[in-house]
């Protein structure tokens, strides 16, 4: 779902298949519009003009902000034989400013 500004600008898109039922509070008049864009957005977030892929290797990590980046994973082919562990971690960006400027004030002083 887009979230905008007061003047109308997009400030971010909320995009989650699984969660999109719950949150669809289109009006009746504009739900084919809005599966139109929803087909517009999908294409081109699934466009390899703008994928980045990578593979992790046994104990690596990627970290990233949920709110300011597009993420997902690839399926696993049939011929393909592996397991996946996925664990997801959530950090308040008010205890990690507040963390910060405790150590800062620790290690340098005022």
């Amino acid at each position: 779902m887009p979230h905008e500004s007061d003047d109308g600008t997009i400030r971010r898109i909320n995009y989650s298949q699984p969660q999109r039922d719950s949150h669809m509070v289109v009006p009746t008049d504009q739900v084919e519009k809005w599966y139109r864009a929803l087909k517009n957005f999908y294409g081109l977030a699934t466009d390899a003009r703008y994928l980045i892929e990578f593979k992790l290797k046994p104990g690596e990590m990627v970290t990233f902000d949920n709110l300011r980046i597009l993420h997902g994973r690839t399926a696993f082919g049939e011929n393909l034989k592996g397991e996946r562990h996925v664990q997801g971690a959530y950090l308040d960006w008010d205890e990690a400013r507040s963390r910060i400027r405790v150590l800062k004030t620790k290690l340098l002083g005022n």
